[in-house]
């Protein structure tokens, strides 16, 4: 007897590559073909946009999405959203971004009203860490947040945290009840790496990077929430004890001139460099001494599994999910936002390679796949 498909659509902001488009593109990559049957939609036509053509995925674009906030663009946002709901009539809306969520509900919400709830819809919500535990924003604008995302969560049968850390905040802040609450940690397939080795990893970088040098370095969006002015505050305090050190930051981002202005600050031309536009910087974790991530706010890392996976010592906050899969015998973790603490951790000599064992990615998708039900 043969299986009828069910259609998937996940939906993102920004067809950029960061954490929620990795996770959104392992999820319609992977899923059983013979059950599913998938398309992406997102802002732009970017990266994302790319590796869905590379994996055969239909990808539409979504032209009004943005993540500043524009009345009449997400209204507009809206429309085509509904549009593309009328047009594809998904089984499965799988959202996996704060912004496209509240658009992505309300549309989903009008689909059914508006079809007289002929087309059933099962709406999932995954989340990357709460936006309203951004501590760098004013309590006002947190307390906002909190408020929509209470609200965006009520348009969802199901609410994906992918640490323990935020699913122990929704429930205390009662942005969800707990029946909706769902934890799924992300899973890797190692099949799907392909690192470097080290001396190949490091023919890659700057000329002026040599061999003997100890090389700590950190992949992620050069945001507010990354922390990565702390780390160069961290960076001054470790070069005055080892001058031998130099920092790799592969990335790209709206604090991009800020960093260059802090590198220039300090005085770290020869210490700190950066790196844009790699698409798959992971394949270059090998040529670290060392990882770090500084963050101030986090859901659970894809990077810090790829750096688990390629064998790279790893420093970093105690925030979000990191405690989930870093702790203080496979690795080093210090408060946020404490340059000081993060500087001792670096110099620390007797970091270790992170051998624990990683969550599978066919784990991931199953325990996925039954809140599709």
């Amino acid at each position: 007897m043969e299986v009828s498909q069910k259609k998937a659509l996940f939906v993102v902001t920004k067809s950029v590559w960061g954490g929620a488009q990795k996770y959104l593109l392992d999820l319609a990559a992977n899923l059983p073909k013979e059950t599913f049957q998938v398309m992406v939609a997102a802002g732009g036509r970017g990266p994302l946009a790319s590796r869905c053509g590379e994996h055969g995925i239909p990808f539409h674009e979504i032209v009004n999405f943005q993540r500043d906030i524009s009345v009449t663009k997400e209204w507009r946002a809206g429309i085509e959203l509904s549009r593309l709901l009328f047009a594809y009539h998904p089984d499965v809306l799988h959202v996996s971004s704060p912004k496209a969520a509240g658009i992505a509900g309300v549309a989903a919400w009008c689909f059914r009203l508006l079809t007289f709830f002929k087309y059933s819809v099962t709406t999932v919500l995954t989340i990357h860490g709460w936006t309203f535990n951004e501590t760098w924003r004013p309590y006002w604008q947190r307390l906002i947040i909190r408020l929509f995302s209470r609200a965006t969560c009520f348009f969802y049968h199901r609410v994906i945290v992918i640490s323990r850390a935020d699913y122990h905040t929704a429930l205390r802040h009662h942005i969800a009840p707990p029946k909706k609450l769902v934890f799924i940690p992300h899973g890797l397939d190692p099949a799907h790496y392909q690192f470097l080795a080290r001396n190949e990893a490091r023919a890659f970088l700057p000329p002026a990077l040599r061999a003997t040098f100890f090389l700590v370095g950190s992949i992620g969006e050069w945001t507010n929430n990354k922390g990565y002015g702390y780390l160069m505050e961290a960076a001054v305090r470790v070069i005055q004890k080892n001058p031998e050190v130099r920092f790799v930051l592969f990335g790209w981002g709206e604090q991009k001139q800020t960093l260059i202005d802090l590198i220039h600050r300090h005085n770290l031309a020869q210490h700190v460099f950066l790196i844009e536009g790699v698409s798959d910087a992971a394949r270059f974790l090998k040529a670290f001494d060392l990882f770090v991530l500084p963050s101030l706010k986090e859901g659970l890392p894809y990077v810090l599994l790829e750096a688990q996976l390629a064998g790279v010592p790893i420093v970093a906050t105690a925030v979000g999910g990191i405690p989930d899969i870093i702790n203080n015998t496979n690795g080093i973790l210090v408060p946020p936002a404490r340059s000081d603490l993060l500087a001792e951790a670096i110099l620390n000599p007797r970091l270790l390679p992170n051998t624990s064992p990683i969550r599978s990615l066919k784990e991931m998708i199953a325990d996925t796949i039954r809140c599709y039900a």
